[in-house]
């Protein structure tokens, strides 16, 4: 289960991403029915090198059934070609914020000048009692539109 709060950002204070662990991600998806969205992932690791994951999320909202797991390149690159129309591209930037970890996304690839905020928890309790910082903006948690897949149509 994925349980997880996201915030849309409007401003950006430049030293929350001095010296943070950063990198980048494209994603695609080639399957998007309603409720069920599956997608590969490239992503460079600490070294700089590309992993790949295809990921399966069901549901909407708060707490959502999510699976996900390392694949290889010759299987991304299969793929991939399927997730045309259906791309994003985007920069993460991993910021702690009390005891979490905040997860900081700014879209690229037309996108531009989108930008969000997700936390994940451990349990319905724990996300529904943690304050947001300052810096975060409106809450778009459950709101379609603002879900990667319905961004990369």
């Amino acid at each position: 289960m994925e349980i997880e709060r996201k915030f849309l950002l409007t401003d950006l204070p430049a030293y929350l991403l001095e010296g943070v662990k950063h990198y980048e991600i494209r994603q695609g998806y080639f399957v998007s029915v309603e409720g069920r969205k599956e997608r590969v992932r490239a992503k460079a690791d600490e070294k700089g090198e590309l992993i790949y994951f295809r990921t399966y999320k069901e549901g909407e909202g708060l707490v959502r059934i999510e699976d996900e797991w390392k694949i290889t390149k010759a299987e991304f690159e299969v793929i991939w070609p399927s997730t045309q129309g259906q791309r994003i591209e985007k920069t993460r930037y991993v910021i702690p914020v009390d005891d979490h970890e905040a997860e900081l996304d700014i879209y690229k690839a037309g996108l531009e000048p989108l930008m969000t905020v997700e936390v994940e928890f451990d349990s319905e309790e724990e996300a529904e009692s943690f304050v947001p910082p300052d810096w975060f903006g409106e809450e778009v948690t459950g709101i379609v539109r603002y879900t990667n897949a319905e961004l990369a149509s």
